[in-house]
């Protein structure tokens, strides 16, 4: 590891940085963006971290090559590290998906990609980063048995599971865990787990949640209840993850096609148990009064927003609109709010919340049949 003050555009080795300084690390390859960094292990220190909102945004990153698919991999992971608003992810077919705040946010890190880490790929088309949940009530219970080679011998296990809408009236305990996305596990069964083997089932829950069945995106909101594990061989914990994703999945295909599975996985049609979620944002438009009928107008007939207040401006001609609009559909809305008001408005928006999308609309989003 190795030490330097910055000074100008200088960096010079320093053996220690003061007060007050800037310095610069090299070396620290565990250490990402937030992370507070303490000299003293008896005396720890832990400084706020940074609150970074989920990204709304993704694009689907494709190497020049085969042979450079690893180093592009490498570098988006140095990308996120250096900048923890950015997201990494496998996306259905295996290829590697960049999230982020915004189009501007995710064009200004490919071309630090392509261009400063000389990484060519090619950037597949933006697209809104949606989520999926369960429908409020809907629960559905699976259990799945299968076998995996461990070390030159087979490991069978037993897992009992159900998958639900979040409970927020679920109290904490030794046996719960919360997980990303705003989604539970706990564990009911009569036998006592080794901790490793409920590591295990938590890491598996966690990855069969990242990727939904109505279009890939992650689970949130849910609640999975393990009812039972049984294990013939708990040296091998991993075999326990397999376990606990695939009934985990089983349960989201009962949700997505129902018990009969008289849908086939391939079918358009839509589902009752499972939701789409979609970002919205807070949405402020400052306009002048002849407008600001044809901006309201907009806003609820063809963006499915919501207009939650108008005020006064500055001046006497000045509106201000404050609306909740699904993301979706603010794309190219600086050119759209231009030309409805001849130039004479302005907006900014931020991230508010990921939303319940209609069963209507979210079909039409997907291209599925009600």
């Amino acid at each position: 590891v190795q030490v330097y003050q910055v000074s100008a555009d200088e960096l010079v080795p320093t053996e220690s940085i003061g007060v007050g300084q800037v310095g610069v690390v090299q070396g620290l390859k565990g250490a990402y963006s937030g992370d507070t960094i303490c000299s003293d292990k008896n005396n720890p220190i832990l400084l706020e971290g940074l609150e970074v909102p989920p990204p709304v945004f993704s694009v689907t990153l494709e190497p020049e090559s085969s042979q450079s698919s690893s180093a592009l991999e490498e570098n988006v992971r140095a990308l996120a590290r250096d900048d923890p608003s950015l997201v990494v992810s496998t996306g259905n077919m295996g290829s590697l998906v960049l999230s982020g705040m915004g189009e501007l946010h995710l064009e200004v890190a490919v071309d630090k990609l392509q261009r400063d880490m000389k990484t060519p790929c090619a950037a597949g088309k933006l697209s809104v980063s949606y989520r999926e949940t369960v429908e409020d009530g809907a629960r559905q219970r699976a259990q799945v048995s299968i076998e995996l080679p461990v070390s030159g011998k087979k490991v069978s296990v037993s897992v009992d599971a159900s998958v639900s809408s979040s409970n927020p009236d679920v109290t904490t305990g030794s046996m719960l865990q919360n997980l990303a996305g705003n989604n539970t596990c706990k564990y009911t069964g009569s036998s006592k787990l080794p901790v490793d083997v409920w590591q295990a089932v938590q890491t598996g829950v966690s990855g069969a949640l990242s990727s939904g069945l109505l279009c890939g995106s992650a689970v949130n909101s849910s609640e999975v209840e393990i009812h039972e594990v049984s294990i013939s061989d708990e040296s091998s914990p991993q075999v326990a993850a397999a376990g606990a994703a695939s009934a985990v999945q089983a349960c989201l295909r009962k949700l997505r096609w129902g018990d009969s599975h008289s849908a086939s996985p391939g079918s358009s049609s839509w589902p009752c148990n499972l939701a789409l979620l979609e970002p919205t944002m807070a949405v402020e438009i400052t306009v002048d009064h002849a407008n600001v009928g044809g901006v309201l107008s907009d806003i609820t007939s063809r963006r499915r927003g919501q207009v939650v207040d108008v005020q006064s401006g500055s001046s006497a001609d000045e509106q201000r609109v404050q609306a909740v609009i699904p993301l979706a559909e603010l794309l190219g809305y600086s050119n759209d709010l231009r030309s409805m008001t001849a130039g004479r408005a302005s907006f900014h928006m931020h991230f508010k919340e990921y939303r319940k999308v209609s069963s209507e609309a979210a079909a039409s989003i997907l291209g599925m049949q009600v």
